[in-house]
């Protein structure tokens, strides 16, 4: 049978139930309040947390003076992830500058919303990796405005149900479906995550008869 073998799994009995025989692991408190930096060792050697004597003696602080409570295995080993060198830059001598750059895809999104905006985000990275001495991508942003989305089996007080749009273009909620996929799946392929973003959308029709 063809399928994802990385996503999909082919079930080779019908489900008669969404039981599993897998058992949670429990979640403990490490004793930092009681015993320090010792407690933090510990687990780091169990769960493999990749803290170095900094890192121990940093957290056992944080959790001893500020936090002022024990912390629990799944928050060690959130902030493992958050630690590691994957998910930051710890140690740099180089200088950086923060950009923020914008790129704007009207038409494209209007005529094919998926590869349009793929192509907004493609050409906002291209730009910064393109200038000077080069870049690293960081997070990404992505503003929405269109116009009335009727979505059918919905009401929407605000949406005028009047309003035609012209068949040569997507539709305001096809747009907004599709060219959020596309701006997420283009960043994911180059490990830019889309962190944040607007959505607005707008359509009335003033005393004149004018739509704006």
């Amino acid at each position: 049978m063809v399928h994802d073998r990385m996503t999909e799994c082919v079930y080779a009995r019908k489900l008669t139930s969404f039981e599993t025989s897998v058992v949670l692991e429990e979640v403990r408190f490490m004793p930092v309040l009681e015993r320090g930096c010792a407690a933090l060792e510990e687990i780091n050697a169990e769960m493999g947390l990749a803290f170095d004597e900094q890192d121990s003696q940093y957290y056992a602080r944080l959790f001893m003076d500020d936090i002022k409570r024990n912390p629990s295995t799944v928050e060690l080993f959130d902030i493992a992830q958050s630690n590691s060198s994957t998910c930051q830059l710890e140690t740099s001598a180089r200088d950086l500058d923060i950009l923020f750059t914008a790129e704007t895809l009207n038409f494209p999104c209007a005529v094919a919303p998926y590869p349009g905006a793929e192509t907004g985000a493609g050409g906002r990275i291209r730009d910064t990796h393109a200038t000077g001495r080069g870049s690293f991508v960081v997070a990404a942003t992505a503003g929405y405005c269109v116009g009335n989305l009727n979505i059918e089996g919905s009401y929407a007080p605000w949406d005028d149900p009047s309003f035609v749009y012209p068949t040569n273009l997507a539709s305001p909620l096809q747009i907004l479906i599709d060219a959020s996929n596309g701006a997420s799946d283009y960043g994911n392929k180059f490990g830019e995550p889309l962190i944040q973003g607007y959505t607005r959308t707008f359509g009335m029709r003033l005393p004149s008869g004018e739509r704006r």
